[in-house]
């Protein structure tokens, strides 16, 4: 007999959610969902919540591209042969920004002005059980200088302070370097060895861990993928306690090869604040495991961790597994939970972690500092022809430290400040990063997310309007303006940085072909978290800016069947 367990409790935390998110509806920032594997898997999630195809009970909380040709070998019923080649697809993105660069979970596409286009390719090769991933990236941006920012003439430490909490513990590049960009990637290839329900091999190909559709708090393709070995599932295992789908991963990060885009002003301001990061190679660990009960059919229980460090250490010994070594490393992890409910067309799903532990459930809830979540909600609407669905999805994500007092040093709250935040380091001075971005949320360190999605969709098809509203790293708005009283009256709550956007976007299958578009409008709000005009809660003229982004994607199928 199975039971349906859903806690009032949770039903109370969603609802609760649901209400912060409404609060905050009256500004909003969306999402732009660039064409991937990984994007491409959520075809496949809707599936299993419209109750058209549940593929063996699937989590989704493990998302990349062998686990997207895995889903799709298993969902037409492919046969292993001792050889095969199978060609999947060949696709093209266009991006522009006009005026900043923006961009969030689109694997190798860079946050940068002006356009930029991506090649990309998937193909596998398999031999018995080896099996070759050739999937290759062909990337070129015009990588324009952004609009630039006035600072206040009033606070002369502004710079010193955003170097001090941001720049010299997390990298976060808004542009690489001054030239024209132009790379041939290894993009989600990969190479492995693989079982019916297990591989191990070599990979660069992105990685999502855990059950957001927005944000995901450990691992997501915000930042172009990272070569890595791999040992996880290909399909769920089956036990007498329920199903389980997990991977571990020991991966190199890269480093920018350009100095952060904002250094040739603090030279002028005051070079010895820049810090110097080390250049050496980092090595990241990191694992996720989901179980589904058996007693509880369609709930998914997991976890994720991850650890960041130096790959050598000071004496210059190989550290390979960056677990206990002389340099503090990056230490962060997460519980999840996601519940689908086929009959009601709707998915439910939690992800709560911490900033400075690895997952264990003593670590995760001993007590709440530094902590962070994201949840959301999706719910279809099967629509009168019975073939297609309106969709409404709501995430709300928080990486804000809950409190200021993990901020300031005791006693000395001008001073250096503590170093809590998400994904930033005061040991691994790069932080939680890859190539200048941060490999979790794509919001980035500090901030907060409220995201609405309303659309149609019809398999492959799907038009829609998303709106989300980013509060940028508040956790550095409150060092830089709290004062030394922290009295609330000195504070200065008109300087927080908004981020507001609307985003329409079309996907639309014909026969093998997929096309896409969206176009977005970003309005940042007191940008930089500066505001020099406009009096308490009106428009500045001098700080606000405004920036519109286009994209564009064509994607070949070899097999049409793929897209239904």
């Amino acid at each position: 007999m199975v039971i349906k367990v859903f806690p009032l409790v949770i039903v109370r935390i969603f609802a609760m959610l649901i209400i912060q998110l409404f609060v905050c509806f009256s500004t909003l920032e969306a999402q732009v969902e660039h064409f991937s594997e990984i994007s491409n898997v959520d075809m496949f999630r809707l599936k299993q919540l419209s109750d058209q195809d549940s593929i063996e009970g699937s989590s989704f909380t493990i998302r990349s591209t062998s686990v997207l040709n895995a889903l799709r070998d298993r969902r037409f019923g492919k046969k292993r042969k001792d050889f095969s080649f199978t060609p999947y697809s060949i696709g093209y993105t266009f991006q522009k920004n006009d005026n900043l660069g923006l961009g969030y979970n689109d694997g190798s596409m860079l946050p940068s002005v002006g356009s930029q286009d991506r090649v990309m390719v998937n193909m596998e090769a398999r031999w018995k059980g080896l099996v070759v991933t050739i999937a290759p990236e062909l990337l070129r941006a015009e990588n324009l200088a952004p609009q630039d920012f006035v600072l206040n003439s009033q606070d002369p430490n502004y710079m010193a302070r955003y170097y001090l909490f941001i720049v010299n513990k997390v990298d976060a590049y808004s542009r690489f370097g001054v030239d024209k960009i132009q790379k041939t990637l290894l993009g989600q290839s990969g190479i492995r060895y693989e079982n019916k329900s297990f591989s191990i091999g070599i990979s660069n190909e992105n990685l999502w861990w855990g059950p957001g559709v927005r944000n995901s708090l450990v691992m997501t393709n915000n930042a172009t993928g990272f070569p890595h070995l791999s040992f996880n599932t290909i399909k769920p295992v089956k036990s007498k306690f329920g199903q389980f789908e997990g991977q571990v991963i020991l991966g190199l990060p890269t480093n920018p090869e350009f100095d952060h885009p904002d250094n040739a002003r603090m030279r002028k301001i005051w070079e010895a604040g820049i810090a110097k990061k080390d250049s050496s190679s980092r090595s990241l660990a990191g694992f996720v495991i989901d179980w589904q009960p058996v007693w509880t059919k369609n709930l998914h229980i997991g976890m994720a961790s991850s650890s960041m460090s130096y790959l050598k250490n000071k004496e210059g010994r190989l550290l390979a597994f960056p677990l206990f070594i002389s340099r503090k490393p990056i230490k962060l992890g997460s519980m999840f939970l996601r519940y689908v409910m086929p009959k009601d067309k709707t998915e439910l799903y939690i992800e709560y972690g911490r900033a400075d532990k690895m997952t264990t459930l003593f670590n995760i809830l001993r007590d709440s500092i530094p902590s962070g979540y994201t949840a959301g909600i999706r719910k279809l609407f099967q629509l009168s022809n019975g073939k297609s669905h309106f969709m409404v999805g709501i995430e709300v994500t928080r990486l804000q430290l809950p409190d200021p007092r993990l901020i300031f040093t005791l006693g000395n709250p001008y001073g250096a400040p503590q170093t809590n935040s998400w994904y930033a380091s005061s040991q691994i001075l790069q932080g939680y990063t890859n190539y200048g971005q941060v490999i979790g949320a794509g919001i980035g360190p500090g901030s907060n997310s409220q995201t609405l999605q309303l659309a149609w969709v019809k398999g492959a098809k799907k038009i829609s309007i998303t709106g989300e509203r980013v509060a940028r790293n508040n956790d550095f708005y409150y060092y830089n303006y709290i004062t030394n009283s922290l009295v609330p009256q000195y504070q200065n709550p008109n300087k927080f940085w908004a981020d507001i956007n609307a985003t329409g976007q079309i996907q639309w299958n014909i026969r093998n072909l997929m096309i896409g578009g969206s176009w977005s409008y970003t309005s940042l709000l007191n940008y930089r978290w500066l505001k020099l005009d406009g009096g308490f809660s009106g428009p500045s003229k001098i700080s606000d800016k405004r920036n519109t982004q286009i994209s564009a994607s064509a994607v070949w199928f070899f097999n049409k069947n793929m897209l239904n």
